[in-house]
């Protein structure tokens, strides 16, 4: 069972390389608790995020937007698009409004951020973007990989 002081609450101490857009409200201990049972090993920083706010919005410096989505989005979009048949232990949690779609996942690179496009779901595929969801919006961390 999920129980929320599992997770340390996650500061929104974002990168000079990311602006936060939009967001909406966060999401219910149902919800995450119906995330957790699809991807069992979905990272903490998303789940205290997810509690946060979701539906998330940014831009990157270099002016592309991208999406961070909420638990019940990740579950969506993974039934839609079929993401962890194509590549099993794969957990899709957001996009970047133009075809591809954010991954947790063990590739090439090892653990971390992924970046994969929605026409070719193959981890050969997939680009490797930082270590963890708080490198990306805290640090900036591979921002300028995001940008076409």
């Amino acid at each position: 069972m999920f129980h929320i002081n599992e997770f340390r609450g996650f500061e929104m101490n974002l990168s000079k390389d990311v602006r936060l857009l939009a967001s909406k409200q966060g999401a219910s201990l149902r919800d995450v608790e119906k995330l957790k049972n699809v991807f069992p090993l979905i990272p903490d920083d998303y789940v205290s995020l997810s509690l946060e706010k979701t539906e998330m919005e940014f831009e990157a410096k270099s002016g592309q937007y991208f999406r961070i989505w909420g638990p019940k989005g990740c579950i969506e979009m993974n039934e839609a698009y079929m993401f962890t048949k194509y590549i099993p232990g794969a957990i899709p949690f957001g996009d970047d409004g133009g075809g591809r779609t954010f991954l947790f996942m063990n590739g090439a690179s090892g653990e971390g951020v992924y970046l994969v496009g929605n026409g070719n779901i193959d981890p050969e595929e997939a680009v490797h973007i930082c270590g963890s969801l708080a490198d990306l919006l805290e640090n900036g961390a591979g921002i300028d990989s995001i940008s076409y």
